[in-house]
């Protein structure tokens, strides 16, 4: 009896033992990843100074010294790196010179200097197409309820063509819908990038009208913020993509502008309620500010036209890569009241490995200034640009819901990539 105890106390304290080191190993990795990022941009020739305080080894093929040669830098200590040629590097992270845990991509780019912006803008955008909320139900002329879009048409669809003929507004697909109603329709959809063809039987209403029970959206529109505006007059705002309100899926645009903006009201933000910044959008040509042509989970882009304030002689300041950033006070800029005013945040947790490109940092603000008017991050501040040690490195994205002070920014280098 005693033996088979001793047997399995055994087990049991190499049972123990096991589960302790896979839990210091877990640990271990997990603040690997934590520390130190997946990716890293330099710019081309300049030096760049890490510091990752990990210990583990990371190895390096080829620099300004010995293009070819295997570099080998303590991740436990600060060092150096500079590299003379644009392009992709890798960097091998080992654990004790010798088990490998993970690659780094090192994007090494030419330097760049933007002009920050702040200013309010007024958004509108058209899909590509029209895009499916979801399905619904169509009484028809029996008296009876038909579902004719269940298990055919999916929320996310963008619908381009009726019986082949385009379409990119709701009226010029439901007049086709009502042109061919009495036959199959047949409609051209983008789902998930992949186009497809799909058949449907519309069905006739007691109003003498073909209904595919479906909802729809051609364009949406709202208030935001410029980030950035480069030297040849492109620009970048929001700091994250432009979703549909009911569905939360990005949506993919068919062109888009930006217009000149008057605030009339701010609605402060308060526990469950974001607040919101109320404008009027001036969406006559003459008050064009610009175009967008792309609307991505970094943020919209475009271009600027030439002769309006967007063109306001400002001066240029360079990019804050996102090691660059540190936590403590930084500032934001943005319009509020007529004028673009600097405010005061602190950078409380910087995210380098996020698994949303719009959520690299977490930020307070703590101006007396912008919470009177505001309570914190409100809705139309997305874009604002983070400001920290004379470089712009990051904009305003999101608001927590339930502390109006404190929200996300995104890493000025991911809009850039975009």
């Amino acid at each position: 009896m005693k033996r088979d105890r001793k047997k399995q106390y055994k087990k049991i304290l190499c049972f123990t033992l096991f589960i302790n080191i896979v839990a210091v190993l877990a640990s271990y990795l997990w603040f690997v990843e934590t520390r130190i990022p997946d990716e890293i941009m330099m710019f081309v020739g300049q030096e760049e100074k890490l510091d990752f305080d990990t210990p583990v080894v990371g190895v390096f093929s080829g620099n300004n010294q010995a293009t070819n040669q295997e570099i080998y830098f303590d991740f436990a200590k600060p060092f150096s790196l500079t590299i003379d040629n644009t392009g992709i590097y890798a960097v091998k992270l080992q654990l004790f010179g010798v088990f490998h845990l993970k690659n780094i991509a090192v994007n090494v780019v030419e330097t760049q200097k933007v002009i920050p912006g702040g200013e309010n803008i007024g958004i509108y955008i058209e899909t590509k197409g029209v895009m499916v909320l979801g399905n619904g139900t169509v009484t028809g002329m029996d008296g009876m309820k038909h579902s004719p879009a269940e298990n055919i048409i999916k929320t996310g669809d963008y619908i381009t063509a009726v019986n082949g003929i385009s379409v990119s507004t709701i009226e010029e697909m439901t007049a086709l819908v009502d042109e061919y109603g009495t036959d199959k329709i047949v409609l051209n959809v983008v789902r998930n990038n992949q186009k497809q063809s799909l058949s449907i039987l519309a069905i006739e209403t007691n109003e003498g009208e073909y209904k595919l029970g479906i909802w729809v959206r051609d364009d949406t529109q709202g208030v935001g913020t410029l980030t950035y505006r480069t030297l040849n007059g492109e620009f970048g705002a929001l700091g994250h993509g432009i979703t549909d309100s009911d569905t939360g899926l990005l949506m993919d645009i068919d062109k888009g502008n930006i217009f000149d903006t008057e605030i009339i009201d701010i609605i402060k933000g308060k526990q469950g309620s974001p607040g919101e910044v109320v404008g009027i959008i001036r969406s006559s040509e003459a008050m064009k500010m610009g175009n967008i042509s792309k609307n991505t989970e970094c943020g919209i882009f475009g271009s600027i036209q030439e002769n309006n304030k967007l063109w306001e002689q400002k001066d240029a300041v360079p990019i804050g890569l996102k090691q660059e950033v540190q936590k403590g006070k930084a500032s934001i800029l943005c319009q509020l009241d007529g004028n673009i005013e600097e405010y005061e945040i602190e950078i409380e947790k910087i995210k380098w490995n996020s698994t949303m490109d719009s959520k690299g940092m977490i930020i307070k603000i703590t101006d007396e200034k912008l919470l009177n008017k505001t309570n914190g991050i409100i809705q139309g501040m997305s874009g604002s640009p983070i400001l920290q040690n004379g470089k712009l490195i990051g904009a305003i994205t999101h608001v927590f819901i339930q502390d109006s002070t404190k929200g996300y920014g995104i890493f000025i280098e991911n809009m850039l990539k975009k």
